[in-house]
């Protein structure tokens, strides 16, 4: 016979009874018992354990029938078929059979503990009674520090899940610092670039130093950046920008491009709306001379944004990112740029009106 025991008000439970109705009673040393007759319906029992949570101490006889229906070691094979599906469960042997071989194989197979109960063919009526409450005793001390050890084995996991989840924490979180960190040091390049470029930008008389400047603080940014000249109704490549290895050509490839603003939907959106625009796969939007000069390598992140002097668009910052790279983030420092260069431009064109009427005069 196989008993279950549990230990009230707690998920265990053991199982045995075959030889003692003390041991089956309903109140063992402060132990809830259940039992059934053979191995078979024992498995059947745990598996009905598992799906109600509970975690059962089994106390199997070793001789009783086998699953295989051949030999008479039940117990052993009931303990073999536990440890391969309900391995976390422990299994207390007991049996009066003195052969050292099958303890030995009995905890070989994983037996928590291995008991010798009296036999009574053995022992005087007068001693029975005596041996039989030895034999229960030694079983609920067993299964008292069966609970206790897996007491203080869950009590390690819980804290090994826990240190788990705080290292984890601890990990993401000098993660998100690294990050933080990053964005500082180059937000603070940023407002260093800015300071040291704003005097000149406002100075700076050459069209060709203000492009060049905003175009290499795009590709911080960016993969590809270039500075497109608007006039009336066309458009023409002025100074480009690829940051990628072996595109040094790219360069050239924006000087040579001429088409008109309907032929860039995308750029023509910017200039009539006079704000920047950003589009992610703009595809035909680029249009067919754009497209052509970026190649094989379509952009997946587009940002246009414009240059204005008196209110009217006369240039644009073209800026892309192609597949797998990383979306632009705030664009407020490259804003500033070209509002820097917008106001240099616009002071050059008040000093150019102010040479005339000083000539005409």
């Amino acid at each position: 016979m196989v008993i279950f025991f549990f230990k009230q008000k707690t998920a265990y439970e053991i199982k045995e009874c075959d030889w003692s109705s003390d041991v089956c009673s309903s109140d063992l040393f402060g132990f809830d018992v259940d039992a059934v007759e053979s191995p078979q319906k024992a498995i059947e029992k745990l598996s009905d354990y598992d799906l109600e949570g509970k975690l059962p101490i089994v106390l199997a006889d070793l001789i009783m029938p086998t699953l295989s229906g051949k030999g008479i070691f039940g117990g052993l094979e009931l303990l073999e078929e536990i440890q391969k599906t309900h391995s976390h469960v422990p299994v207390i042997v007991n049996t009066a059979y003195p052969d050292p071989t099958i303890r030995r194989r009995a905890l070989f197979l994983g037996a928590t503990y291995y008991i010798n109960k009296p036999e009574r063919k053995d022992i005087t009526p007068d001693k029975l009674e005596n041996q039989l409450n030895l034999f229960i005793e030694e079983v609920a001390l067993c299964i008292q520090n069966v609970i206790q050890r897996h007491e203080i084995f869950f009590e390690r996991e819980q804290q090994n899940i826990l240190r788990e989840e705080l290292l984890s924490q601890l990990i993401q979180s000098r993660e998100e610092l690294q990050k933080v960190g990053e964005l500082v040091q180059r937000d603070t390049g940023d407002i260093r670039f800015l300071r040291e470029t704003s005097d000149k930008m406002v100075h700076n008389k050459s069209l060709a130093k203000m492009a060049e400047t905003i175009v290499q603080f795009a590709g911080s940014e960016m993969d590809r950046s270039a500075i497109f000249l608007i006039r009336r109704e066309k458009v023409s490549g002025f100074y480009g920008y690829d940051r990628r290895p072996d595109h040094e050509d790219f360069g050239d490839r924006i000087r040579s491009l001429h088409f008109t603003l309907d032929g860039a939907p995308v750029i023509q959106e910017a200039v009539t709306s006079g704000k920047g625009v950003i589009k992610r796969d703009p595809g035909d939007d680029l249009g067919s001379a754009l497209l052509a000069a970026f190649g094989d390598s379509p952009p997946e992140h587009t940002v246009i944004l414009p240059l204005l002097v008196q209110n009217m668009v006369v240039a644009v910052l073209y800026g892309d990112v192609v597949s797998g790279g990383t979306p632009p983030r705030e664009l407020d420092s490259l804003e500033i740029l070209l509002n820097l260069a917008s106001m240099s431009l616009e002071i050059q064109q008040q000093h150019a009106i102010i040479q005339r009427l000083r000539q005409g005069s």
